[in-house]
């Protein structure tokens, strides 16, 4: 059943795609536009509070439409990455866990697929994120990218957060690299593998909202 989900998902995804790049004239995407440079600058606009949606279109400026559309029951993906039959890279969310963490650290991981992994038309990478520990190379290396992205990693080992972390510390790393403080205690959470802390500052149902045209299970 859920085989049959994703496949659905996924049609849908491409389908609201292409109505996206014709009804916002979104321009054709260049491979040269999405580099290092450019995720550090999605990142920082999670610093914002409208973030989100700037996040959104400042990707689909390079020709990336992002589409958000709820996982079908039975289902449980994050996100994907695709390449239509065109040759243009699309990104679809869930928005699945409906938390300002997940939401970057998913955005990132599905851009870091579009710059490095998809070549072929029909290629997509369909990805549930928290439930497991990623063991392919290519998903490795999507985690990779949008953890440097979200907080360089000298940031990090210098920073007190990653052996000591503290509420403090998290607000002051977050103000240090213009990035939301959900984004570091996020961190926090998954390098040590307690998900019982901070839970107050990963932005549980702060993301959903910002698609209020968008019906959620």
């Amino acid at each position: 059943k859920s085989r049959y989900g994703v496949m659905a998902w996924k049609a849908r995804v491409l389908h609201l795609a292409r109505k996206i790049r014709t009804e916002r004239n979104i321009p054709p995407y260049r491979v040269e536009s999405l580099d290092n440079a450019f995720l550090g600058q999605v990142s920082k606009l999670s610093w914002h509070q409208n973030g989100i949606r700037m996040a959104c279109e400042l990707i689909e400026g390079i020709g990336v439409p992002v589409v958000i559309e709820p996982r079908l029951a039975g289902t449980h993906l994050d996100g994907a990455a695709i390449l239509d039959i065109d040759g243009s890279p699309v990104i679809g969310l869930t928005l699945r866990m409906d938390r300002i963490d997940h939401f970057w650290f998913t955005l990132l991981h599905e851009l870091a697929h579009v710059m490095k992994h998809l070549s072929s038309p029909g290629d997509a990478f369909l990805d549930r994120l928290e439930d497991h520990e990623a063991t392919e190379a290519l998903e490795l290396e999507a985690n990779k990218i949008a953890r440097d992205a979200l907080i360089p990693r000298a940031a990090w080992r210098r920073s007190e957060v990653a052996v000591a972390p503290t509420r403090q510390r998290i607000m002051s790393l977050a103000r240090e690299l213009s990035v939301h403080p959900a984004i570091v205690a996020g961190r926090v959470r998954r390098e040590t593998g307690n998900y019982r802390i901070f839970t107050d500052l990963v932005g549980f149902h702060d993301v959903r909202r910002h698609f209020p045209s968008i019906t959620f299970e």
